[in-house]
C-alpha cells in the first residue's frame, strides 16, 4: 500500500515484489526501534526527576496517537530512513489538520470495530454454546464428565474457527489502516 503513495497512485494498491516490501518493512521495524529507544529513554529519565508519572502517559499517548500512524506513510512517501523516525514531520501533519486526522482516527475505529466484530460474536455464540449445558446439566453428578468430550469438542471447533478469522481480520484491518492513513499523508503532509 505505501508504495503506492510514493507514486502518486490512485484506485487499489498494486502489488510489488517481495523482496521491496521485506526491505521497507525490516528498515521501518528498525526506524521504530530506534525511535522507541529513545522515547523509552527520555520517559526514564523524567521518571527520575520526579515529574514522569504525571507526564509519561500523556507523552506515550500523544505519540501513539497523533505520530507513530503516520510514520510508515512518511517514510514510504519519501523514501529516507529519517523519516521514519521523524515525529516532528508527524506531529506537523497530523496537528496542521487535527480535525481531519481525528476523522481518521475515528474512521480507522470503525473499519477495526467492522472487521473484528464478527470474532467477538463468534466467540459469544461458542461461550453461551459451552455455558449452556453446564447450566442446565448440573443436577446430575455425572452431568459434567459426561460433557467434558463435548466441551472438548467446542474448543477444538473453536480454534479451528477463531484462528482463521482472527488472521483475516487482522490482515483486512492493517490493509485498511495503511490504505486510510496513506491516503491521508499523502493528502495533508506538511
Amino acid at each position: 500500500v505505501m508504495h503506492n503513495y510514493k507514486a502518486n497512485h490512485k484506485g487499489l494498491p498494486r502489488f510489488v515484489k517481495f523482496g521491496e516490501n521485506l526491505k521497507f518493512g525490516f528498515l521501518f521495524t528498525l526506524a521504530v526501534l530506534i525511535l522507541l529507544g529513545v522515547l523509552l529513554l527520555i520517559e526514564f529519565l523524567l521518571l527520575l526527576t520526579g515529574i514522569g508519572w504525571i507526564i509519561n502517559p500523556i507523552l506515550t499517548l500523544i505519540v501513539v496517537v497523533f505520530a507513530l500512524p503516520l510514520l510508515p506513510a512518511q517514510y514510504a512517501y519519501s523514501g529516507k530512513f529519517s523519516d521514519a523516525m521523524d515525529i516532528f514531520k508527524a506531529f506537523k501533519t497530523s496537528f496542521g489538520h487535527f480535525g481531519r486526522y481525528i476523522l481518521l482516527i475515528l474512521k480507522t475505529l470503525i473499519v477495526g470495530f467492522l472487521y473484528f466484530a464478527p470474532v467477538f460474536l463468534v466467540c459469544l455464540i461458542f461461550l453461551a454454546a459451552g455455558m449452556l449445558p453446564l447450566v442446565t446439566g448440573l443436577q446430575d453428578p455425572n452431568a459434567l464428565l459426561k460433557l467434558i468430550p463435548n466441551l472438548l469438542g467446542l474448543v477444538v471447533l473453536f480454534f479451528i474457527l477463531i484462528i482463521p478469522l482472527m488472521l483475516l481480520a487482522n490482515a483486512l484491518f492493517v490493509f485498511a489502516a495503511a490504505y486510510l492513513l496513506g491516503d491521508f499523508y499523502r493528502t495533508y503532509r506538511r
